[in-house]
């Protein structure tokens, strides 16, 4: 699929019947002639099981199989970012060469500090999902949280206007100065003082 001159390939993992994943030879040759001819702005690739590894044993039985062969597909092409989850908690590694970025689950996280006594421990916290912004020689992937926690501190939508009449100069002065008024302003209120 084409978004702009960006290209998204979307990848089907899983394996009917297991948790673990795979993409065949099949998929793997279709994925190499799509790459052949490089997107605009580059590809992105999404698929359920990231080829990475995890630090938590039990995942580790059920990832992706086959990462070689994958890896020899997508190293030197035009993908600058593949997208994937499965492992419920996010994380961020590399894979032949390109950034990977994992998105938790918006139903249970697994704590990745958990008591040594368990071999897998899953809350119903840090749930998330992930956004990601596409710049010409970038590639951002941040995290949303779904928590319900209570604000510590926002600014107003009217702080726009006071912004943009402001000079680059005066913008810096303001917002990276720690001892400006705007500054010691935020301190006070997150501090509760």
């Amino acid at each position: 699929m084409m978004l702009g001159d960006l290209r998204l390939i979307v990848l089907d993992s899983s394996v009917p019947g297991y948790h673990h994943g795979e993409l065949t030879t099949a998929q793997l040759s279709w994925l190499q002639a799509e790459l052949a001819t490089p997107a605009p702005q580059g590809t992105l690739l999404a698929l359920h099981h990231p080829p990475i590894p995890t630090p938590i044993d039990l995942m580790g039985l059920i990832e992706l199989d086959n990462q070689p062969a994958f890896a020899e597909v997508i190293r030197g092409t035009d993908v600058r970012g593949v997208l994937g989850g499965h492992l419920h908690y996010s994380t961020f590694s590399t894979f032949a060469g390109v950034p990977v970025s994992v998105s938790a689950a918006s139903c249970y996280n697994i704590d990745l500090v958990a008591d040594s006594s368990k071999i897998l421990s899953a809350k119903a916290n840090s749930l998330s999902s992930s956004l990601i912004h596409v710049y010409p020689d970038q590639v951002v992937f941040s995290l949303v949280p779904m928590d319900d926690v209570p604000e510590l501190n926002s600014f107003d939508a009217s702080y726009r206007s006071v912004i943009e009449s402001m000079s680059p100069a005066e913008r810096r002065e303001m917002f990276s100065n720690k001892e400006s008024d705007f500054n010691q302003g935020v301190d006070r209120t997150q501090s509760g003082f």
